[in-house]
């Protein structure tokens, strides 16, 4: 298991942390799908993107 932390910056925006994206092996061309529950967890699925 990885744990990281990121911070929000301006636009709500984030990074991707670097041990996260070697370990996963991702690239730009990839997209985050995020799903949240009703209890505030949230899972991130990461796919190619669809051209």
């Amino acid at each position: 298991m990885i744990k990281a932390e990121t911070n929000i910056y301006d636009k709500f925006q984030t990074v991707i942390p670097k041990k996260i994206r070697e370990k996963l092996g991702l690239t730009k061309d990839h997209v985050i799908e995020w799903i949240a529950d009703e209890n505030g967890k949230v899972e991130l699925k990461f796919r190619k993107k669809i051209n």
